[in-house]
Order: C-alpha cells, then sequence, then structure tokens
C-alpha cells in the first residue's frame, strides 16, 4: 500500500519568516545598531574635544612666544598695570622702529595687540595674566617673566568649563638693556 503524501503543504508551513520574528529581528538590529553609531559618536566627541584643547593651548604659546620675542627684541619698552586692572606692554621693535601695544583686560579676558592703526584679539579666555619686570641700574627695563592661565575651550560645542585650565610662562631677557 502507498500512502501519497500532497504536494501542496499548508499555508502556515510554508518556508519563511512570520511577521513576529521579522519584527523581533528587526528590533535586535536596531539596537544593535544604535550602540554601535552611538559608541562611534561618543568616540568622535572626545576626539573633537581633545583636539580642541591641544589647539587652544598651541595657540596661546604661540601667541606668547611671540610676545617673548616682540620683548627680547625690543629697543624700547614700557610695562604698566596690574594684575587686577590688566596690562599693558607698549614695545619699539624692529628696524624701523614699528610700535605695538599689547593689552589685556580681565574683565573681557582678552589679549589685543594693536600697531597704532588698529587691534586684533589675539587670546580670548585669558582669566590670568601676571608680568614681572627686573630692571638694570638705568631703570629699563633688563628682563620680563609673564605667565598665563588659559581656560580651555573643550568639546565640539566650543563651551568653556572653568576646570579646564593651562598656565603658560615664558621669560626673557630685553637685550638692548642688558649689562
Amino acid at each position: 500500500m502507498k500512502i501519497y503524501r500532497s504536494s501542496h503543504r499548508s499555508a502556515s508551513r510554508r518556508g519563511g519568516f512570520t511577521i513576529v520574528e521579522t519584527l523581533v529581528a528587526t528590533a535586535v538590529s536596531m539596537i544593535l545598531l544604535y550602540g554601535a553609531i552611538y559608541s562611534t559618536l561618543e568616540s568622535v566627541a572626545v576626539a573633537s574635544a581633545g583636539d580642541t584643547r591641544i589647539n587652544t593651548q598651541i595657540h596661546a604659546r604661540r601667541v606668547l612666544e611671540r610676545l617673548v620675542k616682540d620683548c627680547r627684541y625690543a629697543s624700547e619698552i614700557e610695562v604698566t598695570g596690574s594684575q587686577a586692572n590688566g596690562w599693558t606692554i607698549d614695545l619699539t621693535t624692529g628696524l624701523n622702529d614699528d610700535d605695538w601695544t599689547w593689552t589685556w583686560d580681565p574683565v573681557s579676558e582678552a589679549l589685543t595687540v594693536s600697531d597704532g592703526s588698529g587691534s586684533e584679539i589675539v587670546v580670548s579666555g585669558l582669566v590670568d595674566f601676571s608680568v614681572d619686570t627686573q630692571n638694570n641700574s638705568q631703570s629699563e627695563i633688563e628682563r620680563i617673566t609673564m605667565v598665563w592661565t588659559v581656560q580651555e575651550v573643550a568639546g565640539a560645542t566650543g563651551t568653556t568649563t572653568a576646570d579646564t585650565t593651562a598656565t603658560f610662562p615664558g621669560s626673557t631677557w630685553v637685550r638692548a638693556h642688558m649689562e
């Protein structure tokens, strides 16, 4: 006796996935994909914050080095002000006796440089700036020492936080006034 099986399967037994299985698989895939994207975005944010902090430090260091170099080669230098009220450093430099004025304002926390015809903010977020000078026997500034504290900008949004600061010292002898 032969038993013949029907070649037609019932609709519920056909190959493939049910709608519930498809929804569960899609939900699990979305959760895994969300986790991968979230961790990638967090990594990018951390790297961006680090890059921004490094760039802030590099820029502040370069400006300080430029100011120190201008002081080193100044034929005339005058420092006025205080840490509480702000500093003004007037310099005469170069072969053409160019006059430069560096000014720090503690209220705006900005360091500006002026050549007499225009001025430019070169460092912002300069929360502290101390200047110390040493004079020679003719009462000319022989040595100048500066220490800056710059508030670093962090993150992709460019926000600043009070606990992220960097301090930069700089010192030089004023060659024209050395004894």
